[in-house]
């Protein structure tokens, strides 16, 4: 199988910037067995005088992604859980709804390589037949891991600051 990290586009300049969310939603709650802390609706608040770029993954303290988003990774997956956040910027008046999916934490992409020739390896073993899922690791728990079928979806659509990165799909021995 073949796997994608995405995450948000970098490119953007000016994407929400969450104020005080981990001090409210400490990120290590947002996993199958701590999500019942976190309420269902939520709002969170950005402060900018120039409008937001309002994309359809932001990259946070944790990965939102927007209704559009959100739709497609129900269609291949519908046990997964979504917490509502309302980004309200109270400086220009605007403000979008996103949604937080709670996925358990896999220990499935590893490094290799370095320098230029490096490359981001996944654990075909670890995933199973996950559609859709999330790394353990603090480097990439702010971007989902998708299999081909969802980033052609995705792709499909007329989304808005998306990154997508191939995985190399191998099999590792735990050492």
């Amino acid at each position: 199988m073949e796997f994608f990290l995405i995450g948000q586009d970098r490119r953007y300049k000016n994407p929400p910037v969450l104020y005080d969310f981990v001090q409210r939603f400490y990120p290590n709650l947002f996993c199958p067995e701590e999500c019942r802390r976190i309420p269902d609706k939520n709002v969170v608040y950005a402060q900018s005088e120039r409008p937001l770029d309002f994309l359809d993954v932001i990259s946070g303290p944790v990965c939102l992604v927007s209704e559009t988003v959100k739709r497609v990774l129900q269609a291949y997956d519908d046990t997964i859980v979504f917490k509502m956040f309302f980004i309200l910027n109270t400086l220009a008046d605007e403000g979008a709804p996103y949604y937080a999916p709670v996925l358990p934490k896999l220990d499935c992409i590893r490094q290799e390589g370095r320098g230029r020739e490096a490359s981001l390896a996944i654990d075909c073993k670890k995933t199973g037949r996950s559609y859709v899922c999330r790394d353990g690791g603090d480097a990439f728990r702010n971007r989902l891991i998708v299999n081909l079928d969802v980033a052609e979806s995705l792709l499909r659509r007329d989304l808005k600051g998306i990154a997508y990165q191939r995985l190399e799909g191998k099999r590792w021995r735990n050492i």
